[in-house]
């Protein structure tokens, strides 16, 4: 009887620590894909300005997805990143640069509009925005349906 009463609670504590760890989780890797996305918004910056040349980020809200250029070998190269797959695990709920789900920048660094990415791992959402003067990008969070 004593077995059972202790496998019991034992079910009853797991019952209660497993979404919470897998809360947690959700939680701190939504702040890491977050800043995944504001690091290759500046590395394509940051291109940009090293090429003289524009560099365009293309965001697919619908495939969860975005492509970025990338420096290899001397050539720019694009790279896809699919945030749905491991390790992300991750959606793109929307990304809207004035009504676009791209943004260039200019052989100065100068992102051509404002905007903001956001993104979903488990119901915690983090807003990627990003300021088109100076670049700064900063990064927010909200609960889901908020």
């Amino acid at each position: 009887m004593a077995a059972a009463t202790c496998l019991l609670s034992s079910f009853v504590v797991l019952g209660w620590l497993l979404p919470a760890a897998h809360n947690a989780v959700s939680y701190w890797k939504a702040d890491l894909v977050a800043k995944c996305v504001a690091e290759d918004l500046c590395s394509a910056r940051h291109l940009a300005q090293l090429r003289s040349c524009k560099q365009t980020v293309e965001f697919d809200v619908d495939k969860d997805r975005y492509v970025v250029p990338n420096l290899s070998d001397g050539a720019v190269t694009r790279t896809c990143l699919s945030l749905k797959e491991w390790p992300y695990c991750a959606s793109v709920v929307a990304a809207d640069f004035n009504g676009h789900p791209t943004v260039t920048f200019n052989g100065w660094g100068i992102a051509s509009e404002a905007g903001e990415v956001v993104i979903d791992v488990g119901g915690h959402r983090r807003h990627v925005r990003l300021e088109p003067t100076l670049g700064r990008i900063s990064i927010s969070s909200t609960l889901k349906g908020r």
